[in-house]
């Protein structure tokens, strides 16, 4: 949990961008001696909103809920949101804008009169309209049973799929719903959304096609439609606060439906109300209400795999149990569902305890979940979108596009699915070699995995190809794909591999780009660390527990958890040399274990050795509050050694420094630290220049302490090799090697600043400054 102070202030940099109009209002409640159990008993609802224990509830109050909060004797603070400038960062990097899919507007996608919602009857004209339009892909609006609402209204179903009139058993089925409450509306249109995206994309995008031919997709966008009527009837423009539904009960109108479903109904009094007039009412017995047996009903007579039950808001995404703060037995498999759904609308993951510090109990998902005498067990999920119940019209288009990679994805895992990513370096460096691939499985259904492995460079060789493999539900597993060379790239080529998976109807392909760069200009073992600079009260040392190359790997703590407060850095000593570099490129492997909110590592890379820039990588995340705000760091959890990869043609032309810093703040939780091994510098400099006349392509490593190797774009005469002090004083001893590569001792020369001279053959000169240390 967050500290009071840190909540502050994350609170004043990341507002809520709540509908301005004044009906509701954000409110800060004071709770200092009152419980969570207190506020409850007001009768109002308190699952949406920040809830710090002892503290205070922040959330969205109408004039109505204020009143009554007061004559409980609750003080609340009306909060008017302020946008804080940040300072402005001299780094931007986001590796993850550029593969955020799109979605883009559908041509028939209803902007409605309800605040840009639609209407009740809006809604099912456009639902028509799908139909009429799209006769062999969606069904017509179906009646759920016989059942009928207090105000005589049906619960409709609609169905989208290639035989959308016929029951497909062979076909994995998923199930989405919007409006449980009244109040919810985008939960709704984002469905709609969802739902002409598939319909006008399946002739054109192969995905969508062979996802809607695979797939039975269910769709309930509306299970309140007597509530959701009687916001429009009370606030025709929008800003209805009406939630349950519209039966009567013995103290007054309507039940909260998402507290009405079976599984731990009634568990207890703070996660549901047994009081009439609350907005969690939970009904008089578990599924009283004609919407909740609908939706048990249309349950028990499919086999949903998985189901997304649509709420608003706060950007999470909640997963069982909610009646008690306890994991479910597949806690990894939805763990791994969640994790992909939220890769990139980055919504919060975890149970009603995890995001909202409190339980729920007669909840949807935990029922879908749970019971399994007259069904089969659904993955069932809870996204509750956005930053209000009413975002203002000109929002509604982002956060409809916000959760469709999750409606997608979620079709694809009701059936067989797997995932690929590549934790390999960006740089191609020898003859052979090994790509670790992690393969992720997070589909329901079981399945074999097929990797088909291809390269755009003909000399470049899989060993093993096809690669087929199975992987648990909810686990990952990481391949080895070994590699080698038949014939040898040029330095700076890049070289496009494919990685095709297929698993079930599931098929998606991996492209990476990978750089051929030789071998490295400067290298680090990270043996010891002469190289580098280290203030004597907080250093970098040794681990010999933790590395990637034998003996050891740089850390900060070894041996022990993090020491809070701390600042540890490294410099190199000496500058690493890229006056002549066309490109240059910064590797190094790494792991760690640091609190997300304030410990943090960095690489930074200066021109002068004293003013330092961070970097970034493809693991590098923008710093928060309390960190280096929106700068490139690395934090949270990467326990498997990654390789990062950094490029630093920025500097081409210079000779560059480089810092290693890690920062330390208060965490409640033990935290391991910072590991960084093999750190490496590549130069792609001569490849392509148009000094046709250069010969020798790169030194290293540097500095260099015993030996200095030449790598030469051909066999050279070593005889015209020159090692020179500043003042012109040959000291070359040996020189060793033939075709591309020549070594001369330097173990028993002086530290410092050599320049290493060549005539080549059509008599150019060349001349390289060497560093010995």
């Amino acid at each position: 949990m967050r500290s009071q102070s840190s909540w502050f202030f994350l609170f004043l940099i990341f507002p809520f961008f709540i509908n301005s109009q004044s009906h509701n209002h954000k409110t800060r409640i004071n709770l200092t001696g009152k419980t969570i159990q207190d506020l409850q008993k007001t009768g109002l609802a308190f699952d949406h909103g920040t809830y710090i224990p002892g503290v205070s509830f922040t959330g969205i109050f109408s004039h109505e809920e204020l009143e009554t909060l007061s004559s409980h004797g609750f003080q609340t603070e009306i909060i008017l949101d302020k946008i804080l400038s940040p300072r402005q960062s001299p780094v931007s990097c986001d590796p993850k804008i550029s593969n955020t899919p799109n979605y883009p507007l559908p041509l028939n996608y209803p902007y409605g009169s309800m605040g840009g919602f639609p209407t009740l009857q809006e809604m099912n004209e456009n639902l028509d309209l799908m139909h009429e339009l799209y006769p062999k892909l969606i069904s017509e609006r179906k009646p759920i049973g016989n059942f009928r609402t207090f105000n005589n209204h049906t619960i409709d179903v609609i169905k989208i799929s290639d035989n959308p009139n016929v029951l497909e058993e062979d076909e994995p089925e998923i199930l989405y719903t919007g409006l449980h409450h009244a109040r919810e509306p985008l939960s709704m249109s984002q469905l709609l959304y969802f739902m002409w995206y598939l319909l006008e994309n399946y002739e054109y995008n192969p995905e969508i096609r062979t996802l809607v031919d695979s797939r039975a997709l269910y769709f309930v966008p509306c299970i309140n439609p007597d509530g959701y009527e009687y916001n429009e009837q009370t606030n025709p423009d929008g800003e209805g606060y009406w939630r349950k539904n519209r039966n009567p009960n013995f103290d007054g109108i309507g039940s909260d439906l998402n507290r009405n479903y079976g599984y731990q109904w009634g568990f207890n009094n703070n996660g549901s109300s047994n009081n009439g007039t609350s907005d969690v009412f939970r009904g008089e017995s578990s599924f009283s209400e004609v919407e909740t047996k609908a939706i048990k009903y249309l349950c028990e007579q499919h086999e949903f795999k998985i189901a997304l039950n649509y709420h608003t808001f706060g950007n999470l995404l909640i997963i069982p149990w909610g009646y008690s703060n306890v994991s479910t037995q597949d806690s990894s498999q939805f763990n791994a569902l969640a994790q992909l759904f939220t890769q990139h609308n980055h919504f919060t993951v975890g149970t009603s305890f995890n995001t909202l510090n409190y339980e729920v109990n007669g909840v949807s998902d935990d029922w879908m979940y749970g019971d399994t005498k007259t069904k089969n067990k659904i993955f069932a999920f809870t996204p509750e979108v956005g930053p209000s119940f009413w975002p203002n019209r000109v929002d509604i288009l982002p956060l409809n596009k916000s959760t469709q990679f999750m409606n997608v994805m979620a079709a694809w895992n009701a059936g067989a699915y797997a995932d690929l990513e590549d934790f390999s370096p960006t740089n191609l460096n020898t003859d052979a070699g090994t790509l670790n691939l992690l393969v992720k499985r997070s589909g329901i259904e079981n399945a074999n995995i097929n990797i088909l492995c291809t390269s755009n460079f003909s000399g470049l060789v899989f060993d093993t190809n096809p690669i087929d493999m199975y992987v648990d539900a909810g686990s990952s597993k990481m391949t080895d794909i070994n590699y080698h060379f038949n014939s040898t790239p040029n330095i700076g080529d890049s070289i496009e591999l494919s990685f095709k998976i297929t698993t079930g109807n599931f098929i998606k392909t991996l492209v990476v780009k990978k750089l051929y760069v030789g071998k490295p200009i400067w290298s680090e073992s990270c043996e010891n660390i002469n190289q580098w600079y280290a203030p004597s009260n907080n250093p970098f040392v040794l681990s010999n527990k933790n590395f990637t190359s034998s003996p050891s790997s740089y850390t900060d703590s070894p041996g022990s958890n993090l020491i809070p407060n701390r600042k540890y850095k490294l410099k190199t000593v000496f500058p690493i040399d890229l006056t002549r570099a066309k490109n240059a490129y910064l590797s190094f492997n790494a792991a760690w274990d640091l609190d997300v909110e304030g410990d943090f590592a960095q690489i930074q890379v200066s021109a002068d050795g004293d003013n330092f820039d961070p970097v970034c990588g493809k693991f590098s995340v923008a710093g928060g509050a309390f960190q280096d705000l929106n700068n490139p760091v690395y934090t949270g959890l990467q326990k498997q050694w990654v390789s990062e990869w950094i490029n630093l043609d920025k500097y081409k032309g210079k000779s560059i420094y480089l810092q290693i810093i890690m920062n330390t703040n208060q965490s409640e939780f033990p935290h391991d630290g910072f590991y960084i091994d093999d750190i490496k510098v590549f130069s792609t400099s001569l490849t392509n220049t148009s000094d046709l006349n250069t010969e020798i392509i790169s030194l290293y490593p540097q500095p260099t302490r015993h030996e200095l190797t030449i790598h030469t774009r051909g066999s050279i005469d070593c005889s015209q090799l020159n090692l020179e002090t500043i003042d012109g004083k040959n000291v070359k001893s040996s020189c060793q090697g033939s075709s591309n590569e020549y070594r001369i001792d330097v173990s028993n020369l002086n530290s410092g600043v050599y320049l290493l001279k060549y005539n080549t053959k059509s008599g150019h000169r060349e001349v390289h400054k060497v560093i010995i240390q």
